[in-house]
């Protein structure tokens, strides 16, 4: 873990004094509301209390300054004669024509998402005595034109290689520039890569890293979508969740033997990779046909989301969570072996080419209809495959409908849901965008608001009387439905309306 104070660092005491501010300005000025000055042209907003400036008011719907203002910023070190020391989260969000920021030593703390979607900057210069960054990864996201973070070389916290933010140790990489290209090798002495430091650096190729460094934090590479290789170094010892996300040319990659610690979906949406290798001598994970598992359970780690085709789940195996095979865009068939006992609710996710999945038959917790995932009963229906085509009629002994069931299910067209069943859930058909007819029992008494969120091609429905509000129920496809059949409370069918 990140030791100097500029770790989530002194963010949580930022956080604490940010507050502080905020709710002092909110009460103390509570006549006048958040405070404005104009400087050299530049309206400010800010909040003060106890003689201390916060530039931003302290609130996201507040700016420091007008969105459309344009050009190089010099922030200033003060306003009516007060310092300005802290700048809120937020405080330039969306300053699209900003090309350069200045920032005053008198500041002294800088709040996440300070400068986020600023897509013009293209440098900004730290000063000497800034000592916290909230989430340094965050602070510039999206902000696709920066080339140069410069920090004051007086800085005791903070400093710069290349243009890229380090902690002064230089033990912790901060923050990559977005408009970098090409290879990078990490310099000797770093331990940590910090969330979201290359997050969606579109031009970074391949990344070395040195034997020093020890932890990949979250997302630290995400949506690097030209990375093709990464080299891990022995010594490696944790990848926290969700690190490659998205890296949809990212082929190769190695677990090294030190590796103790994988986090979830740390491959997730790495369409280019189809295997994951795992050095022998690792002493907690191993690579089986080309997956990631942990030795104990055995656990199922992580899939390649490029390999195509049908997948057996290896016997052994207990539990399956949500991230396992999410965005498998490759994965045809999904075969669970009788061992599994829990099953994640988005196991499948954005897998579309996804048409059966199957059990085991001795499995004593689960069971498969037609290539659709049960509980054991056959009372639940729990996972309806993306990839499957055309009309499906739900079994008439199926009482019950998991959340999400057959969200993301495209080729889905018509839906006919049996007797018996009562409520149809949060997103049970969401994005579902080919299903065009929709029959509800007269035994539904509730349907959730997002069931059928964002099912824009929905043109007949069948409805029982719970359903008063055709643009409450299916808000996406209402001006589309021009077949209406009502039930009534005797199940008697009468047409109806719009």
């Amino acid at each position: 873990m990140i030791t100097t104070k500029c770790s989530f660092y002194a963010g949580a005491a930022f956080i604490t004094l940010a507050m502080l501010i905020v709710s002092a300005c909110c009460s103390v000025q509570e006549s006048d509301g958040v405070k404005t000055a104009k400087i050299n042209g530049v309206r400010y907003t800010y909040c003060i209390t106890n003689g201390v400036v916060m530039i931003g008011g302290g609130d996201e719907r507040y700016t420091a300054v007008p969105t459309n203002t344009a050009g190089v910023l010099k922030i200033p070190s003060t306003l009516r004669g007060r310092p300005v020391e802290l700048i809120a989260p937020g405080a330039f969000e969306h300053c699209e024509n900003l090309t350069e920021i200045i920032i005053p030593d008198s500041i002294t703390n800088i709040g996440s998402r300070a400068f986020s979607s600023c897509a013009s900057l293209r440098s900004i210069t730290i000063s000497k005595n800034l000592v916290a960054i909230e989430k340094p990864g965050e602070m510039f996201d999206y902000c696709h034109q920066l080339t140069t973070i410069n920090v004051d070389n007086d800085n005791p916290d903070y400093k710069s290689v290349n243009g890229i933010l380090f902690d002064k140790s230089g033990t912790t990489l901060l923050f990559y520039p977005r408009t970098k290209q090409g290879a990078y090798t990490v310099p000797d002495n770093v331990e940590t890569i910090e969330r979201l430091a290359f997050g969606r650096c579109l031009g970074l190729t391949s990344v070395t890293l040195p034997p020093s460094v020890r932890e990949i934090q979250f997302c630290a590479f995400a949506a690097c979508s030209n990375l093709t290789a990464v080299s891990l170094n022995e010594g490696l010892r944790s990848i926290k969740a969700m690190a490659f996300y998205e890296c949809t040319r990212l082929s190769a990659i190695t677990l090294p033997k030190s590796i103790d610690y994988i986090g979830g979906g740390i491959l997730m949406g790495c369409h280019s990779l189809v295997s994951i290798p795992v050095d022998p001598q690792n002493a907690k994970y191993e690579s089986i046909d080309g997956v990631v598992f942990k030795k104990e359970g055995p656990l199922l780690m992580t899939y390649p989301c490029g390999r195509k085709g049908p997948y057996s789940v290896p016997d052994g195996v207990k539990r399956l969570y949500s991230a396992n095979f999410r965005d498998s865009i490759g994965l045809t068939s999904l075969a669970i072996p009788a061992s599994v006992e829990e099953i994640g609710s988005s196991l499948v996710n954005a897998c579309s080419n996804l048409t059966a999945i199957t059990v085991e038959p001795t499995n004593a917790n689960f069971a498969s209809i037609d290539g659709v995932l049960f509980d054991k009963a056959c009372t639940n229906l729990l996972l309806y495959p993306e990839g499957k085509q055309g009309a499906y009629t739900i079994p008439q002994n199926v009482r019950h409908l998991a959340t999400s069931a057959f969200r993301f299910c495209n080729g889905l067209t018509a839906i006919i849901i049996p007797d018996g069943i009562r409520e149809i859930p949060f997103c049970a058909f969401a994005y579902c965008n080919n299903l065009i007819a929709v029959t509800i029992p007269n035994s539904v008494t509730n349907v959730n608001p997002a069931a059928f969120y964002e099912c824009a091609n929905i043109t007949s429905v069948t409805i029982p009387p719970c359903v008063t509000n055709l643009q409450e129920t299916f808000p996406h496809s209402y001006e589309k439905i021009t077949n209406v059949v009502r039930l009534s409370a005797q199940n008697n069918r009468s047409s109806g309306d719009l």
